[in-house]
């Protein structure tokens, strides 16, 4: 089982909004695990923005011609964090955001 994240809103109608968006994103080829989404992971494009589940982009994503993958953060320019595959990406992400943007606890656990 997979904690997708949870979503809330000031009303059901909003709440049913913000789950159709997530479900397009999903259906585009994003992928949502830990309250994080990864658009342009099943689609091929092996890039694409990063955002929480309730809307708030925190940066983009994209692999590189060995397949790497890297995420940069909103207002950086530099690689925030990297990983051999999407899938250890996606969990590095969510762990950063669970540490505050400390890249150091990040990398320890996508080692």
């Amino acid at each position: 089982m997979f904690e997708v994240g949870f979503i809330s809103g000031s009303s059901v109608g909003a709440v049913r909004a913000q789950f159709r968006a997530i479900c397009e994103m999903t259906d585009a080829g994003g992928m949502v695990r830990n309250g994080i989404i990864m658009t342009g992971y099943h689609n091929r494009a092996f890039n694409g923005d990063v955002l929480r589940v309730d809307g708030e982009i925190i940066g983009e994503w994209a692999s590189d011609d060995e397949e790497w993958c890297h995420f940069t953060a909103v207002d950086t320019v530099e690689v925030t964090l990297s990983a051999p595959s999407p899938w250890m990406l996606h969990d590095s992400i969510a762990t950063w955001m669970n540490c505050d943007g400390d890249t150091t606890e990040a990398y320890q656990t996508s080692a």
